[in-house]
């Protein structure tokens, strides 16, 4: 595997990318029809919405949230407010006006960018009781005439005239962020109380992304496809990981159009939480009830001679001839139709954000679908362990990634140390003591055992929360 980019922040990671020279940085549909924005486009645009940020009133630390799906402008808006020293909110779509609200509130940001008119007018309900936001950014759509509401690319605009007087003013701030600056506040879910604010330095994530970026096979030939939100931690260290590399990065139309979006961008990877393969796995046997009797019985056969393969695989063992063929019949009648249903060039997949069943795992790497399954949680940037090739075990959640350490406490909680561990809840220091012991390790709230080799497997949850299809953690 490739060595990670050399980094400090994350704004290496876009510097890498904006200079790249790629046509196709990132891609999106636009009016029906797959866009991509270049890499030089993408430079330009968000340095200007940058600076245009700072025409605004947005100074060093200041909190700009952003309510959007994936999305160009979702990057360019989260790399300009890092540029110039501020600070990226992230906000699920999912959420209604009150849970905006009370984010915007609760961190005091000082912009909001808003994708369309739906989440604009969330913006608006809010904004009378948010006495710290003075702007509301909106991407596309109407734009209404009111007061500190203005437009994506007005924004840009400002920024491009403000560097047109003073080219030097990217560079000037991007010098002052450094590693212990703090990136993002990432708002996680409870089981009581209020949702708080974890906050997440570049030192964090850079650490994070420096080391998954080595385990697995991504360049600037891959393309990944985006479509686990961007407000949760998992996508948005994938999506660092990608611009690292200067990997095309695909942004999905919705969860619910992803079988075409597969097939219309052929992507090498993507990453996302057990529910949405829960869903696939459910879609393919859903199908497979309005077929005849004979198929039925060759898909399961094709399962049964892919679960007998894997077993061996999973040992590090040679498969025996007899079995090697079964698999190649079974690869042409069955499993080769579900990785076509991929796009057809698939490489591998992630998943994290909750355990992922081994009935469900087996049945994708039996198939040629490799599913690496890792764990992490918002406050740790994400990833604590990772399976990775050469390195995995089906049922468990990996090895502690290089420069983590776990131990198990003595009730079974997974304690963990390291540098992507956040330095705390945002403004709650009570609830940031409570989630380190005496000794400096984070409680996870998990409960797991650690084999011999070292595979974490997680056993129980001290903290009852569900994570649907989108990835959010809902108590």
């Amino acid at each position: 595997m490739a060595n990670a980019l050399p980094a400090r922040t994350l704004l290496d990671y876009f510097r890498h990318a904006a200079e790249s020279g790629k046509p196709d940085l990132l891609v999106s549909k636009v009016n029906g029809a797959w866009t991509p924005v270049p890499a030089q486009e993408f430079g330009r645009r968000t340095r200007a919405f940058g600076i245009g940020l700072t025409t605004l009133g947005v100074d060093h630390d200041d909190r700009v949230a952003i309510l959007s799906e994936n999305r160009p402008e979702w990057a360019m808006a989260d790399f300009g407010t890092l540029g110039i020293g501020a600070i990226t909110v992230p906000i699920y779509t999912t959420y209604l006006a009150p849970q905006v609200e009370y984010i915007l509130r609760d961190c005091t940001a000082k912009v909001l960018v808003v994708s369309n008119e739906k989440e604009l007018a969330k913006a608006m309900e809010a904004r009378g009781r948010c006495p710290s936001l003075t702007h509301v950014v909106v991407v596309e759509g109407k734009v209404p005439n009111a007061d500190g509401v203005l437009s994506f690319e007005t924004v840009v605009r400002r920024g491009e005239e403000e560097l047109k007087r003073s080219p030097g003013a990217w560079d000037e701030r991007v010098a002052h962020v450094t590693p212990e600056s703090h990136a993002t506040v990432i708002y996680t879910s409870g089981t009581t109380g209020a949702p708080k604010g974890g906050v997440l330095s570049h030192g964090n994530f850079v650490s994070n992304v420096s080391t998954c970026s080595t385990f697995f096979d991504l360049d600037a030939a891959t393309v990944g496809l985006s479509f686990l939100p961007l407000a949760h931690v998992f996508e948005r260290m994938i999506d660092y990981v990608y611009f690292s590399r200067a990997a095309t990065i695909a942004y999905a139309e919705s969860i619910e159009k992803l079988a075409d979006n597969f097939g219309e961008v052929r992507p090498h990877c993507f990453g996302s939480v057990p529910r949405v393969y829960d869903k696939i796995h459910a879609r393919i046997h859903q199908n497979l009830e309005s077929q005849s009797a004979t198929k039925q019985r060759i898909f399961a056969w094709a399962v049964g001679a892919g679960k007998e393969r894997l077993a061996f695989l999973a040992k590090g063992k040679p498969v025996p001839a007899g079995l090697a063929l079964r698999y190649r019949i079974a690869d042409r009648l069955v499993f080769s139709k579900i990785r076509a249903r991929l796009g057809g060039r698939f490489r591998f997949c992630l998943s994290g954000g909750a355990p992922l069943s081994k009935e469900v795992a087996e049945f994708f790497w039996g198939a040629g679908v490799e599913v690496y399954e890792g764990y992490g949680l918002t406050e740790t940037s994400p990833v604590l362990t990772c399976n990775r090739p050469g390195a995995w075990k089906l049922g468990s959640v990996g090895k502690a990634i290089p420069g983590v350490t776990l131990r198990i406490g003595e009730d079974g909680e997974v304690l963990a140390k390291g540098p992507n561990v956040m330095r705390g809840y945002w403004n709650k220091p009570e609830e940031t003591k409570a989630v380190f012991d005496a000794e400096g390790w984070f409680r996870t709230g998990d409960v797991g055992v650690v084999d011999r080799e070292g595979f974490l497997t997680l056993t129980d949850r001290k903290k009852e929360l569900i994570i649907n299809a989108y990835g959010k953690n809902i108590a």
